[in-house]
């Protein structure tokens, strides 16, 4: 048996929204876990993704990966991640100046780390409102 699971998924504690998802998937919490889970994997990607093309001084890697990272960042409500993904998109595609798209990319990994953790934090904090049964 669960608690109210349901009003603990608009809880709003966190820099991430749920509420988009929560309208996309018509409220459904399997849905909303889902696609919150499947973000987590891709803000890792995309953050693994920039650090190693940054390295690599690839600038079109770089770019495609803010760029692909830009819509899921948008849907969480994390406009300040979406807006530095946005500026290292537009910074790598003239990549002219490699040190501030390495700067650029070092800010929002951290920044980008945090979302992770406070995902991961609201896993934790939802399954432990789960009843076991009597």
């Amino acid at each position: 048996m669960k608690k109210n699971q349901n009003s603990y998924m608009k809880k709003t504690k966190y820099t991430f929204s749920l509420e988009q998802l929560n309208k996309i998937g018509n409220n459904s919490e399997d849905f909303t876990l889902q696609m919150l889970k499947q973000f987590m994997l891709s803000a890792i990607e995309i953050s693994t993704n920039m650090l190693a093309a940054v390295k690599q001084n690839d600038w079109n890697m770089v770019k495609s990966a803010a760029h692909k990272g830009v819509p899921s960042y948008s849907v969480m409500d994390l406009k300040e991640l979406t807006d530095l993904l946005k500026a290292i998109e537009t910074a790598a595609q003239t990549h002219k100046e490699a040190p501030f798209i390495r700067e650029l990319v070092q800010i929002f990994n951290k920044k980008n780390q945090k979302v992770i953790n406070e995902i991961n934090e609201y896993f934790k904090e939802f399954e432990e409102i789960k009843v076991t049964p009597a």
